[in-house]
């Protein structure tokens, strides 16, 4: 496995079956034996209960070779886990800094030097918090780890584990391991082509190899809660109401019960007088001010004014000089070929909310954070004789005035956003845009996964400094009212949990995005939940493929010349490594992998699956789907999303004594890919094929 990891759809696809890896896979019946498996979820969300729940803070990873106390100051650094266990952001910030200091400074030697040099990063920062908050962040340790906090020598021993009570738990988190191997050797089975793999995949089979990993991810929700069952059932019931005190309540439960229980206090810990502790998030209707007539009036008065300014600015010599944002993103000027600029003004937005709609990778949207982008004192004086009404006005041009002004109206709110009040801040949350990639109708029984991105308008300014505001947020999907997935997000932008397609029936359907949300400003926690609403799509009989464009000879001639392989020395390095126990990973092999170009816009998209074949071997190698819509110029890196030991084997087998290997790149379209990306009014319906080369840098001697 390698440490950096491209985006993509298939990335997501992979974070799911990944997790089906970590909570494993229940005690399987024979496949034959004709005994009923249990109910499968649809969502693991249904299995939660006050015994069993997945990690809460799964976003933070896991570096189990740093010890302890890189679990503790992780977890207290992070703005949500923060917020969780009662930290103020000034806490939050504090000990994320701390973080990235001891990251920075981590010695390169043994791992008990790492463990060292992290416990000494976490009494740092436990000297920073209340007790209570200090014993709130322990709890949150224990649930991160899983089942595995059982194998912990200090919670054993807190816990007072029997010898056979140890061994009875290790045995049950072997079992698990097994369900895991059993139920992919099952998956790989049911995926396995030989015979046909020469062949492209068809509709059908692409199906059939969703709906058995759509199986294995279930099954291994419910293997995840069977392990946990299984160790209750090894437990004494003080042993597990021990357990339950020290590992505390699930984020967005009530925890003061547990707090206190746990500390031996009788005082409930929220009642603990403390100073550096926030509040908990409200969950109170948000504050909603009725303006009166004169009030409404007097709000369009002065957007007027402030826009006149705004235009006025726009003319201004900052902003018309090459290096202003207002020149190189939203200008007329040309930006350099394949930027984040270039992509923005070929979406042609009206409005920054339409840009957001539109825009396949919301974190470019953060290109011009740092750009120089200018306001004048007269434009400032009419923002400020005028507050706190002014700030209406301006949230109301940043969401739906042109893009020019309304890139100028959130400058004007940054540099003004300590004035904001708490329902001004909430307005500019409830901005968000829902961004999901969906048809009006999709045929029935071709696979598809529908996806989609969403953000508060101008977020990366606004939510760039948590000491002024911060926000978390949790996105969940619904297919028909049913939970299918839930998403965390990251602040200001989400992705949005997929949805996939393919067994519904004929007819009317509908999905809904919903987000929780916890906004903090000025240390002040409060929280609330926005709704897509219903949106509305139809599942219709199979048709001709309306998407495939006609052939000619003509395109056929486009496309083939403008697809090529970039010579191998503009390839990117890349260092492979796998696990080596303990959290840690061991260096593998280094590589530099090739990209493909389109390098001139088509009249039609791509919708390809990338298939890699070396020579003298019929196993290809899968890599994502490359998606390009109309008119659009491209490069993808011919990678996969994980370490491909596979790749190292076949490459250290081939290269010749510079490390070259040559391979062909087998590019073939995809109805589903197709369907899946609803900016794509058309694809090209043939396969392609295209030279490359691959280089083997290093390896391992043991590898080889």
């Amino acid at each position: 496995m390698r440490h950096d990891s491209s985006a993509g759809r298939l990335w997501r696809a992979l974070v799911c079956i990944g997790a089906a890896v970590f909570l494993g896979l229940p005690s399987m019946a024979n496949e034959d034996s004709g005994v009923a498996e249990p109910k499968r979820p649809t969502t693991l969300t249904q299995l939660i209960d006050d015994w069993f729940w997945p990690d809460p803070h799964s976003h933070l990873g896991h570096v189990r070779s740093n010890g302890a106390g890189w679990e503790w100051v992780r977890i207290a650094g992070d703005v949500r886990a923060g917020t969780d266990a009662g930290l103020s952001v000034k806490q939050v910030t504090a000990i994320a800094a701390i973080y990235r200091q001891a990251g920075a400074s981590t010695p390169p030697g043994t791992q008990a030097d790492r463990k060292q040099h992290w416990r000494r990063a976490e009494s740092k920062a436990r000297q920073l918090l209340s007790e209570t908050q200090q014993h709130r962040i322990d709890q949150l340790v224990i649930q991160r780890r899983g089942y595995r906090a059982f194998l912990d020598a200090d919670l054993a021993t807190r816990l007072d584990l029997s010898t056979d009570q140890r061994a009875g738990i290790r045995d049950a988190i072997a079992d698990h391991a097994k369900r895991i191997a059993e139920y992919t050797r099952r998956l790989k089975a049911k995926t396995d082509r030989t015979g046909n793999k020469d062949q492209p995949i068809s509709e059908h089979e692409e199906l059939r190899f969703q709906t058995a990993r759509r199986d294995k991810v279930q099954l291994g929700w419910l293997s995840h809660q069977q392990t946990w069952n299984d160790i209750r059932e090894i437990l004494s019931p003080d042993q597990a109401k021990r357990f339950q005190e020290l590992r505390g309540a699930r984020p967005g439960k009530p925890i003061a019960r547990s707090i206190a229980t746990a500390t031996g206090s009788t005082v409930n810990a929220q009642q603990t007088p403390d100073a550096s502790v926030d509040p908990p998030a409200s969950p109170l209707e948000h504050p909603k001010r009725v303006r009166t007539a004169e009030q409404q009036v007097a709000l369009e008065d002065i957007k007027k004014q402030l826009h006149d300014r705004l235009l006025e600015d726009l003319n201004a010599a900052e902003n018309r000089s090459p290096g202003s944002v207002i020149q190189t993103s939203y200008g007329d000027g040309l930006p350099a070929e394949g930027s984040p600029q270039a992509l923005f003004r070929s979406m042609v937005p009206s409005t920054y909310r339409e840009y957001i709609r539109r825009h396949p990778k919301l974190h470019q949207l953060e290109f011009d954070r740092d750009a120089t982008v200018f306001v004048s004192e007269q434009t400032l004086a009419v923002l400020d004789n005028a507050l706190p009404i002014s700030l209406d006005a301006a949230i109301d041009l940043m969401l739906y005035a042109p893009v020019r002004p309304a890139r100028l109206a959130a400058e004007l709110i940054r540099q003004r956003r300590t004035k904001l009040s708490m329902e001004q801040w909430i307005r500019i949350v409830k901005g968000y845009e829902f961004v999901p990639a969906i048809r009006k109708e999709y045929p029935i029984g071709v696979p598809v996964e529908i996806w989609g991105n969403g953000a508060i308008p101008f977020g990366f300014l606004l939510f760039d400094d948590p000491t002024i505001a911060g926000v978390v947020t949790e996105t969940r999907s619904q297919l028909d009212g049913k939970p299918v997935a839930t998403m965390p997000g990251s602040g200001w932008r989400s992705n949005l949990p997929g949805v996939s397609l393919g067994d519904e029936s004929l007819g009317n359907h509908t999905i809904e995005y919903q987000l929780d949300y916890t906004l903090t400003v000025g240390g002040q926690p409060i929280s609330g939940q926005l709704s897509s609403g219903k949106i509305p799509l139809m599942i219709v009989p199979d048709q001709p493929d309306t998407l495939a464009a006609a052939m000619s000879d003509q395109l056929r001639e486009l496309v083939a010349s403008g697809i090529r392989a970039l010579p191998i020395a503009r390839g990117r390095e890349r260092v492979y490594s796998r696990p080596d126990g303990a959290g840690a990973f061991k260096r593998v092999a280094k590589l530099r992998i090739p990209h493909l170009e389109l390098k001139r816009p088509l009249p039609v998209g791509l919708a390809m699956k990338v298939d890699v074949y070396f020579s003298d071997s019929d196993q290809p190698h899968s890599r994502p789907v490359w998606v390009v819509p109309t008119g659009q110029t491209s490069q993808y890196e011919v990678e996969g999303m994980i370490g491909d030991a596979r790749l190292v084997q076949t490459l250290s087998e081939r290269a010749d004594q510079e490390g070259m290997v040559d391979a062909r790149v087998v590019l073939t379209p995809s109805r589903s890919a197709a369907l899946s990306h609803a900016l794509l009014n058309s694809y090209y319906p043939e396969s392609i094929e295209v030279q490359a080369q691959w280089q083997l840098l290093s390896v391992e001697s043991d590898q080889r």
